[in-house]
């Protein structure tokens, strides 16, 4: 951060000076930054009724509908929208978006800054220094706000991928581990019902040795697409998680085991019934399961994750492709 507040620092002290040294033309400036503002840093959708109606409007007070230099300068400002609108979605996160954000801004302030010149009969050496201020402002403009933008687009992919897993895109651990955490207090505190499911796909490492690991990834997304699909179907409040390898889990907030069995069942059907293809193989998936619910006696988190766990086992060591409820 420091490589940019040092340079926009200088930046901001010269423009300053500059400012006070030609304030009286400064207003078309800062309408410049203005717009160039909301177009390439907010991406501001805005119709070409309103902008004209807007148009209308101010000209109408101003009494200047029927001067045609005023349509001009509106044309220009117009322009400087939607042309910096058009390079914000050419942004390519590289060094050049920078000459991609000042040429074309500093084009149209400089054919709007020739208008100005012509009706206020202004010096070259005039123009030049409001050119340059205006460069300057852009400049800072892009420099802070830019850095920002990068600062917060950084911040949110980690916490994607704090929060989600990279293969499946649903919660991963450290999400259930926080959400398990969170709804076991709730429920202990409110008596509000809760429950667990785990479940696991039957033979992956099957499926692994048989067509490969690229067929193994797309066995574990498809699954978590299908899953996920059908929790939105059934309850768009209820949310999956991969907790390892072939594991998933699924927390059923405000449910008993009675009212979350045939969300469960549903689950299981699915996926069952599922089509599987992999590099023109086609491939039978099924899940076992293990569901319990919060019991008065579970003083911690891990024992309610325990009970589901071995009704898991058990379904898995009865022959796979159930669910065991207790």
């Amino acid at each position: 951060m420091d490589c940019v507040v040092t340079p926009l620092k200088t930046l901001m002290g010269f423009s300053v000076h500059l400012n006070v040294q030609f304030k009286f033309y400064n207003l078309p400036n800062f309408k410049i930054f203005a717009v160039v503002f909301v177009s390439y840093f907010l991406l501001m959708d805005i119709h070409w009724w309103e902008t004209l109606g807007t148009i209308l409007i101010y000209m109408g007070i101003n009494g200047t509908l029927g001067v045609p230099l005023s349509w001009i300068y509106a044309g220009v400002y117009v322009a400087l929208f939607y042309v910096m609108k058009a390079m914000r979605t050419r942004k390519q996160d590289h060094w050049t978006d920078y000459f991609r954000f000042i040429i074309p801004s500093l084009i149209l302030s400089a054919i709007l800054w020739a208008l100005i010149g012509s009706r206020f009969h202004l010096t070259t050496t005039n123009i030049l220094w409001e050119m340059l201020f205006i460069f300057l402002l852009l400049s800072m403009m892009y420099l802070y706000v830019d850095s920002l933008m990068t600062g917060a687009a950084t911040l949110a992919r980690l916490t994607y991928t704090t929060n989600f897993d990279e293969l499946t895109h649903v919660n991963n651990y450290f999400a259930f581990k926080n959400d398990f955490e969170e709804q076991f207090a709730h429920s202990r505190t409110t008596d509000q019902p809760l429950t667990l499911m785990l479940f696991d796909i039957d033979h992956f490492k099957q499926v692994n040795d048989t067509y490969g690991h690229l067929a193994g990834d797309y066995v574990l997304s498809h699954t978590a697409q299908l899953v996920t699909k059908q929790l939105g179907e059934l309850d768009d409040t209820l949310h999956l998680y991969r907790t390892g390898g072939e594991e998933f889990t699924i927390l059923f907030t405000g449910y008993t085991t009675e009212q979350a069995a045939p969300l469960v069942h549903s689950i299981a059907q699915r996926v069952r019934e599922a089509h599987f293809s992999h590099d023109g193989h086609q491939i039978s998936i099924s899940i076992s399961a293990g569901v319990t619910q919060l019991h008065t006696d579970d003083d911690q988190r891990v024992d309610i994750f325990h009970r589901a766990d071995r009704n898991l086992y058990h379904s898995k060591q009865t022959g796979r492709d159930r669910v065991t409820i207790q």
